[in-house]
């Protein structure tokens, strides 16, 4: 998960670096002696950050996310049964779940960049209506790019990809025939939030617990409760 999200993290810095040069190249063309405030042509500038958004960030991004969310399913156990050999059913069953979860993280992630761009159209537009300079302009696009999309782009990982783990962790506990789960905090978070925190140690019908995970960054997970057949007397 680290990984996965340090690689988003770089993306969206290489991006915002990327927008904030070519702002300075499109300046420095229109430019005129004396001329402080950003000057660009701001329909062309909001077409092209689309296209860079594109190119920059959504494509590599859904790129990995092929590669991490099958990862993650396979960390939480179930994907390890195409590796061995499950049923053809099993097999079909387990790569619907994780396509559905890789369009469900591509739609996020998507989500998350458009929201980043539009932020930095509107500070560009503004900037330019205040007669802003390029500096000025430029440090409010880190400040949002590091709000907006490096920060969410951070919880969408964590979040789904637990998700994806705990589908995983669900689904091997199903083929060994487990029907009760415990609900486990404290291990993977030693704070816990107070919700996540009272569920702990409880016991759920293995389709009947609480949504998982609770909220946005959390690491809750779920252990199976192994049920040992009481002994006959003599």
């Amino acid at each position: 998960m680290k990984v996965f999200e340090k690689e988003l993290v770089s993306l969206f810095k290489r991006f915002r670096d990327y927008v904030i040069a070519d702002l300075g190249k499109r300046h420095d063309r229109h430019l005129e002696v004396g001329q402080n405030p950003l000057n660009i042509n701001i329909l062309t500038f909001n077409e092209d950050i689309d296209i860079i958004a594109r190119d920059l960030l959504i494509n590599p991004a859904n790129n990995r996310i092929e590669v991490k969310i099958p990862e993650a399913y396979q960390a939480g156990g179930a994907f390890g049964s195409i590796a061995l050999g499950g049923t053809l059913e099993q097999r079909q069953e387990e790569w619907k779940k994780i396509v559905a979860q890789i369009n469900v993280t591509k739609a996020a992630f998507s989500g998350i960049t458009q929201a980043t761009t539009s932020s930095i159209k509107s500070i560009v537009g503004n900037g330019i209506i205040q007669e802003e300079p390029l500096s000025e302009i430029a440090r409010d696009i880190v400040r949002t790019v590091d709000k907006i999309g490096i920060v969410r782009a951070t919880m969408m990982v964590r979040t789904e990809t637990m998700k994806t783990v705990n589908a995983g962790i669900k689904d091997r506990y199903k083929q060994a025939g487990v029907t009760k789960v415990e609900w486990l905090s404290v291990a993977n978070d030693p704070w816990p939030c107070e919700e996540c925190a009272s569920y702990e140690g409880q016991v759920y019908p293995i389709d009947d617990h609480p949504e998982i995970p609770v909220h946005p960054n959390c690491c809750c997970t779920l252990l199976p409760v192994i049920e040992i057949p009481e002994m006959e007397g003599d």
